[in-house]
């Protein structure tokens, strides 16, 4: 039984606008043989690129005020720790100081007021290091809290801001594989709104009917 078909190609991609905008330049003209991420054509859109590059701005700010946060997080634990450091060698110091004195006070073999200033010195520095530590030891916990709060704020904001970039990138209409262009006739300064058809691409080498 005879049939009538139209032969056309086995796959056709079609171009439609993400962004809307107006034709900045054409590069390829229709019938044109592409590969796949060739540029096609370029849309412009002032306000649109305005606004990406505003909340880009946002964006780097707020990454750089959770950088600073977290760099200080870092900075107040490494002071903290030194300090603990410095009473530590304070009492490496004092406490053996503070032992011979006790055993020569019992012996009557120096003044008491001595061994008292020794005394109350080393006993001053170990309540400080008590102190301290259990200041340390709390303000570790939220700052472990407050470091994965950060890095995941931070990993948020990285991830928006590379869909920001991804935003302008659609003013650029690429191919999106190996094949034939065809599209209607498109002038420079022609307006392209969002969803609009700007052409197609149809792989060549099989056919279907």
């Amino acid at each position: 039984i005879p049939q009538t078909g139209t032969v056309e190609p086995s796959r056709t991609v079609y171009l439609d606008a993400v962004e809307g905008g107006t034709i900045k330049r054409i590069v390829a003209e229709s019938g044109a043989m592409l590969k796949k991420g060739d540029v096609i054509l370029e849309l412009n859109n002032l306000n649109r690129e305005l606004t990406v590059l505003q909340q880009e701005a946002s964006f780097n700010e707020s990454i750089n005020r959770a950088r600073e946060t977290r760099l200080n997080i870092m900075r107040n634990d490494l002071e903290q720790r030194q300090t603990l450091t410095t009473i530590q060698n304070q009492l490496d110091i004092i406490g053996p100081q503070y032992i011979r004195q006790k055993q020569l006070w019992e012996k009557k073999l120096i003044a008491t007021q001595e061994y008292e200033q020794t005394a109350a010195n080393y006993k001053f520095n170990k309540e400080r290091y008590r102190i301290t530590y259990e200041v340390y030891r709390n303000d570790s916990v939220d700052r472990i809290r407050q470091l994965k709060f950060t890095t995941e704020s931070e990993k948020k904001m990285m991830a928006s801001l590379d869909g920001l970039s991804k935003i302008l990138d659609n003013l650029t209409i690429r191919a999106p594989i190996d094949g034939q262009l065809a599209r209607p006739q498109l002038d420079v300064g022609q307006n392209v709104n969002p969803g609009q058809r700007l052409g197609q691409i149809d792989m060549l080498g099989s056919f279907k009917v």
